[in-house]
């Protein structure tokens, strides 16, 4: 269950059905619906952009695809605790140099982002962070992903997802590439394409949410690493 393949179909069936249970038992139509990475899936099912069955088979074909790009790469990724934006991104490109790979995985608070890269990438990043101790911690993945090297899923998931038909969304679905509600169907295709290799916009995702006067966020998944990120997030 632990593997990529296995879990991403896993997590979007439990969040799916907490979801239809909280629908079914409350009728309250969402202002709203957002989701960290895989859980985006989760939140076009509940917007009617895609069914559950189309969802299901979508994130099939990513999570097999991600492994494959995962086992083809020698990839890591580093959590960065206490750091600002500006300066994980110029390390980021400080650290990328000759075949070594590091780019901002996911913003997911005002002090917490995740790099993804190469190894020799992550190792040189991770230097640069301990000279000026900051606090940072190597994850426990399979690959480096939102990152560039997982080009080649994305490559081969924009021919997959083509074949899909994407209905428009009856409420707004925030857009992890953007941090930004969807546009309309024909956006959302090519950003979850984008999503394979851009990093996660969490923090901006809670910002919109903050700024829509949005009062109250229900995570509906089988964790609870979101609620913590928001509390932490309108704390500071």
């Amino acid at each position: 269950l632990t593997q990529t393949e296995n879990a991403q179909v896993a997590i979007l069936t439990m969040n799916v059905a907490l979801y239809r249970q909280f629908e079914s038992e409350y009728g309250i139509m969402p202002s709203a619906v957002a989701g960290h990475s895989l859980g985006e899936y989760a939140a076009l099912v509940a917007s009617r952009v895609l069914s559950f069955s189309d969802a299901l088979k979508l994130v099939e074909q990513r999570a097999r695809l991600m492994a494959e790009a995962a086992a083809n790469s020698q990839g890591a990724m580093l959590a960065v605790i206490g750091a600002d934006e500006a300066l994980v991104k110029q390390y980021c490109e400080q650290a990328s140099a000759g075949s070594a790979v590091v780019a901002p995985a996911n913003f997911n608070a005002s002090d917490q982002i995740i790099v993804s890269g190469s190894v020799d990438g992550i190792e040189a990043i991770q230097h640069y962070f301990d000279d000026l101790n900051i606090k940072n911690q190597r994850l426990r993945v399979s690959g480096a992903f939102h990152s560039p090297l997982m080009q080649a899923a994305a490559d081969h998931f924009e021919q997959e997802i083509a074949k899909y038909t994407f209905a428009e969304p009856v409420c707004p679905v925030i857009s992890n590439v953007t941090g930004q509600a969807y546009k309309g169907a024909s956006e959302i295709k090519q950003l979850l394409v984008d999503q394979l290799v851009s990093p996660v916009c969490w923090k901006q995702t809670m910002d919109y949410i903050q700024q829509e006067c949005i009062s109250l966020a229900l995570e509906l998944g089988p964790g609870s690493v979101l609620k913590k990120l928001a509390k932490h997030h309108y704390a500071v």
